[in-house]
């Protein structure tokens, strides 16, 4: 699935509680209507 949307670990974030991930997102860059443009492919 990753693979697939494009995630980039590079633009992508974790938020922590000590060594627990609580939120995340993984996003990546692509193009709309010939705009760069970012995505969230999950959260």
């Amino acid at each position: 699935m990753l693979v697939r949307r494009g995630y980039n670990p590079d633009l992508s974030y974790a938020a922590f509680d000590g060594n627990a991930i609580v939120s995340f997102t993984l996003n990546r860059t692509g193009s709309f209507n010939g705009a760069p443009t970012g995505y969230d492919t999950g959260t």
